[in-house]
């Protein structure tokens, strides 16, 4: 290998690297302006409406009657939850989404119920009620399911972060420790969010 060889290998190598580097700390703002320089720790809020990216928005008046709304949700940690009075698992799950609800209810985790079986609403607050849940329960519609991609299983699950990022999707019953260690996870991360822009 003459020297002018080596000298080009070498050459190459360095805009590799760099070109590296330069990915790794490079962002996009909100508005489209690429950023070069530290990535940020925290996500930007989410804008894209995709319903495997983003939180679709949700509004309506839950069987409780709490108010949800994107106003309501703004900043929360979300578990979206789709679930029916005749489906066993969602029946089962419900006590282990009330007790880490309960837990992290102050530090803005926020579960939203989705019933895809809503008519009979006394049948729906039967239920509810000999489940202990007290979570906002909303009643589902073909446009609401629509938006979650039409889940075509129950019961099927959403966890955003509080930028409305998907964090991860259940099919099947949750396990409580599961969901457990990701609220934590998210509630701890958006705590240090908070102190570092309070910096």
């Amino acid at each position: 290998m003459g020297p002018r060889t080596v000298i080009f290998a070498c050459a190459l190598a360095l805009i590799g690297v760099g070109g590296f580097l330069l990915l790794q700390t490079t962002s996009v703002s909100p508005e489209g302006e690429v950023r070069v320089g530290k990535v940020p720790t925290a996500q930007a809020a989410c804008t894209d409406q995709a319903p495997d990216r983003c939180r679709p928005p949700l509004h309506g008046e839950g069987l409780e009657g709490s108010d949800i709304s994107e106003k309501t949700l703004e900043g929360k940690i979300v578990l979206v939850n789709f679930w029916a009075t005749w489906c066993g698992p969602c029946i089962a799950e419900m006590p282990a989404l009330e007790r880490v609800w309960k837990r992290h209810q102050q530090d803005g985790f926020v579960i939203v119920g989705i019933v895809t079986d809503g008519r009979d609403e006394d049948r729906v607050r039967d239920v509810l009620g000999r489940r202990g849940v007290t979570y906002p329960v909303l009643v589902s519609t073909r446009e609401l399911e629509r938006k979650f991609g039409s889940p075509d299983a129950l019961p099927t699950s959403f966890l955003y972060d509080a930028s409305g990022h998907l964090v991860r999707r259940w099919q099947g019953a949750i396990r409580e420790r599961d969901l457990e260690t990701e609220v934590a996870r998210l509630v701890a991360g958006a705590k240090a969010d908070t102190a570092a822009s309070a910096r």
